[in-house]
C-alpha cells in the first residue's frame, strides 16, 4: 500500500487517502473497510486540529479521550481502536511511524463493556412459538434460528444451495467474512426443513416481514423479542446439552470460544436428548413446526 502521509514532523498533516483506498482494495470484510472508513479520516481530522505537533502518544491518549467523551458505545470505541491500530501499523511498517507498539497499547486501551446474561426463549415460549406459528415465512425464520443459531441476515440470506447433503447447511458471514458448516448428524429436524422447504434460488424465508413476526411474539408469549434471541437461545440449549464439544460449538457459531461464552452462552439446567430439537425441551412442536412448512 502506498500514502502520502508524513507523519510525525511537526506542521506535517495527516492524509490517510491513499491508504483508505488500498485498503478496500485488498480486505474482502464489508464491515471492516466501513469502519476504517469512518474511524481512520476522524483520527487524522482529530490529530491534524487538535495535535499540530504532529503523531505523538499525547495524540493518541487525547483520541482516546475523545471516543469516552463523545459518549461513544464501547463497541464502537472498540471498533475505532482497531481501525486506527490497523492504520499506525501500515505507518510502522513503513517507517513512517517511530512510536513501538506497547506505546500505542498503552496510549489506546480497548474500552471494557459491561458483562450481560444472554437472553434466552424458556422452553415453554420456544413451544408456544412454534405452537402459534402459521406464516410460512415467518415460521421458517423461526425454525432456522432455533435449529441453527444463524444471525437474522444469515437466516434471511439462507437458501436451498446452501444445503448440501453430505456436509450440512453451509453459511457465509458477512460480519466476519469467514464461511461455516452447520452439521445435520444432531439436527434430523434441520434435514427436513431444509429438504421439504424452498423454491429454486430464492430464500428460505422470502417474503419475510418483521411486523408478521412481531405479530407472532405478541399473539405467542405477549412480547415482541429481538431477532438475535434465537441465536442466543440456540447457542445456550446447545452448550448446555454437554453432547457438543468446544471445537464444533465455536464452529457452528462461527466465533472463538471466549466471545461465545460471553455473548451467546447461559447455562441452563435439565438440557437431555441427542438433537438439537430435543435440547431445546419441546421435539414435537418443533417438529410439527417443520412439517407445516414443508407442506
Amino acid at each position: 500500500m502506498q500514502t502520502e502521509t508524513v507523519t510525525e514532523a511537526p506542521g506535517c498533516l495527516l492524509d490517510p487517502s491513499r491508504y483508505l483506498k488500498a485498503y478496500a482494495q485488498t480486505h474482502g470484510s464489508p464491515q471492516s473497510v466501513a469502519a476504517v472508513r469512518l474511524w481512520v479520516p476522524k483520527f487524522t481530522d482529530f490529530v491534524n486540529q487538535q495535535h499540530p505537533g504532529g503523531l505523538t502518544p499525547m495524540a493518541l491518549q487525547g483520541f482516546r479521550e475523545f471516543l469516552s467523551t463523545e459518549g461513544y458505545k464501547p463497541s464502537s470505541i472498540n471498533r475505532a481502536i482497531g481501525a486506527v491500530r490497523g492504520y499506525l501499523k501500515h505507518l510502522r511498517l513503513r517507517g513512517d511511524l517511530t512510536i513501538d507498539s506497547e506505546m500505542i497499547s498503552l496510549a489506546l486501551p480497548p474500552a471494557k463493556a459491561a458483562r450481560m446474561v444472554p437472553v434466552v426463549l424458556s422452553r415453554d415460549d420456544i413451544r408456544k412459538l412454534c405452537e402459534t406459528s402459521n406464516e410460512q415465512a415467518v415460521g421458517t425464520f423461526l425454525a432456522l434460528g432455533l435449529l441453527t443459531g444463524m444471525r437474522p441476515g444469515e437466516i434471511l440470506r439462507c437458501k436451498p444451495s446452501d444445503h448440501q447433503p453430505s456436509r450440512g447447511l453451509l453459511v457465509y458471514a458477512t460480519k466476519t467474512g469467514r464461511e461455516r458448516c452447520i452439521p445435520l448428524s444432531d439436527n434430523p429436524e434441520l434435514a427436513m426443513l431444509l429438504s421439504g422447504a424452498g423454491y429454486g434460488d430464492a430464500p428460505y424465508c422470502a417474503g419475510f416481514s418483521t411486523r408478521h413476526w412481531d405479530d407472532l411474539c405478541r399473539a405467542a408469549i405477549g412480547r415482541t423479542i429481538n431477532r438475535k434471541v434465537l441465536r442466543s437461545t440456540h447457542s445456550s440449549y446447545l452448550a448446555s446439552s454437554g453432547k457438543v464439544a468446544e471445537f464444533a460449538y465455536c464452529s457452528r457459531l462461527g466465533h472463538t470460544l471466549e466471545v461465545a461464552n460471553e455473548h451467546y452462552r447461559s447455562m441452563i439446567q435439565g438440557v437431555e436428548g441427542d438433537t438439537v430439537a430435543a435440547w431445546l425441551g419441546c421435539p414435537d412442536a418443533i417438529q410439527a413446526l417443520v412439517q407445516r412448512i414443508c407442506r
